[in-house]
């Protein structure tokens, strides 16, 4: 479990009219598989949802084209969850890559957030959710 803490700075260019966002760490991981990491995230209010936009990365791959499918889960204060996202896709590897998911309802505020990996290459991966 993680703590919500600041996880990048962003800077905003007058000129461009670009955000930059100059990433941190990676400090997300699933105790039941720690070679994957998640972090950089930025929750942003989507109509009704909430879209996720944050980075992954696998330790010790061959290459970048790895298939996860992992969910990443949002408690208030209270413990009590607020909000999921799915994370799936088959383009991660060894170096950063950006990814988005929208979950149902307002989590913006959230205190703490868990990462599950449920499965890598298309194999599933047993055991329950990360603590």
């Amino acid at each position: 479990m993680l703590r919500r803490s600041v996880g990048a700075t962003i800077d905003y260019d007058m000129e461009t009219q670009k955000i930059f966002i100059k990433n941190k760490f990676l400090d997300l991981t699933d105790p039941n598989y720690k070679t994957i990491s998640v972090g950089n995230l930025i929750l942003t209010k989507d109509g009704e949802n909430t879209k996720v936009t944050g980075q992954l990365k696998m330790e010790n791959m061959g290459n970048e084209e790895n298939m996860v499918g992992a969910n990443i889960s949002f408690y208030n204060d209270k413990g009590e969850k607020i909000g999921e996202v799915a994370v799936t896709g088959t383009n991660f590897g060894n170096k950063s890559q950006t990814f988005e998911a929208v979950g149902t309802g307002d989590f913006r505020n959230y205190s703490t957030v868990q990462l599950h990996i449920g499965a890598v290459n298309y194999r599933v991966l047993g055991g329950g959710h990360g603590k």
